[in-house]
């Protein structure tokens, strides 16, 4: 921990005097619980099956989920609103997650295993009858983040927290409490972009990130219908819990 540590205030140090202490420590906290999710995966998986994709989807999101539960403002929540935002906003995590990770010039998604063992996942696997209209709204989406956006580990981090405290869901205790909290991290977000670009170009970029925060709450059904379609019994019980089959 004391070296992810050393690393994530290396990553943050030129956003001091931007943030104030209590928003550098929060993007520190998300530097530093990301760096589990940067780690290879414990095995392979063929990449070029669903069956295949599925079990990388599920180690991921064993991750992801930890890294949320994780969060300080996530654990100052209700258990019920903890519980019912992981099970509402899952799959947005995940497509996320696959912004950052997706090679837009191989159009796939590149993930690692063991020491040096790699596994490519297309994007045109998606491709067929049953994931259409998932395939499309996904496509559409990973063209809209801009490189310099995609790769600019902080602001996407940023983007992953305001996605997690999403106060719209139902059912919940407190939306307040978690609109808050998301808006903690939008106005980190707004002073990174405004550090990082011209007003003009920072104020567009703020924008499209609200747009798309909208268009993946809509892409939430569609992944659900990829994971409504699977066999249950195959399904990682994490997944079976979040999807409410038990």
């Amino acid at each position: 921990m004391r070296v992810e540590k050393y690393a994530s205030t290396e990553k943050i140090g030129k956003y001091t005097g931007v943030l104030d202490p209590d928003e550098l420590k929060l993007l520190e906290e998300l530097h530093v619980l990301n760096e589990p999710l940067n780690a290879p995966l414990s095995k392979w998986y063929n990449p070029n099956k669903i069956d295949g994709v599925i079990r990388i989807i599920e180690e991921a999101l064993r991750r992801i989920i930890g890294m949320a539960c994780q969060l300080t403002l996530f654990r100052e929540l209700h258990v019920d609103d903890r519980k019912n935002l992981l099970k509402c906003g899952f799959c947005e995590l995940l497509i996320v997650r696959g912004v950052m990770a997706f090679n837009k010039g191989e159009q796939s998604w590149n993930h690692s295993f063991g020491v040096a063992g790699k596994m490519e996942v297309k994007i045109d696997l998606l491709k067929n009858p049953e994931t259409k209209d998932h395939y499309e709204q996904h496509k559409k989406l990973l063209e809209t983040f801009g490189d310099d956006i995609r790769n600019n580990e902080s602001l996407m981090l940023l983007f992953n927290a305001i996605v997690i405290f999403h106060p719209h869901y139902c059912n919940l205790r407190d939306s307040n409490r978690v609109h808050n909290s998301q808006a903690r991290y939008f106005r980190i977000l707004h002073k990174i972009l405004l550090f990082e670009y011209e007003p003009q170009r920072a104020e567009l970029a703020y924008t499209n990130l609200l747009n798309q925060v909208v268009d993946l709450h809509r892409m939430n059904s569609t992944m659900l219908h990829i994971f409504y379609g699977l066999d249950i019994h195959q399904l990682d019980p994490l997944v079976r819990e979040l999807c409410s089959f038990e």
